[in-house]
């Protein structure tokens, strides 16, 4: 007697359900995954609770998330601005040290009666300081 053997095959073929003229279903945008497919909707909008449909946000909602971005935005630029003030606060008093210990040198420089070339040097150095 012989035997038999018997191969068996599967072949997975996926369907691309946005394909069709109908785009799976879905009323706005259609996107074919493996196996399945998913719907998407424009900005403003979201999946419905059929997962087909798109419906709109309530004005809260909208104004929510559009309040949450704007906060957002000036939120990082006061922070930015804010860092920016610190350091020219910074360098402006950094250099306001420098001029302070600049002129009291030179104070002492003419009660002892300092060279006029260190005299000068010290007015350049003042001069740089408030100048920069």
């Amino acid at each position: 007697m012989a035997s038999v053997a018997y191969v068996v095959m599967w072949v997975y073929i996926d369907v691309d359900e946005c394909a069709g003229p109908d785009r799976g279903g879905c009323s706005h945008e259609c996107v074919n995954i493996q196996g399945s497919y998913e719907c998407l909707c424009p900005p403003g909008y979201r999946v419905a609770s059929n997962q087909l449909t798109c419906q709109g946000q309530s004005l809260q909602q909208y104004i929510s998330s559009s309040l949450r971005s704007l906060l957002l935005a000036v939120a990082t630029a006061v922070f930015s601005s804010i860092r920016l003030f610190f350091s020219a606060l910074r360098a402006f008093f950094a250099r306001r040290g420098i001029l302070i210990t600049i002129i009291n040198e030179f104070i002492n420089c003419r009660e002892l009666k300092c060279s006029s070339d260190i005299a000068k040097q010290l007015f350049y150095q003042a001069a740089n300081a408030i100048f920069g």
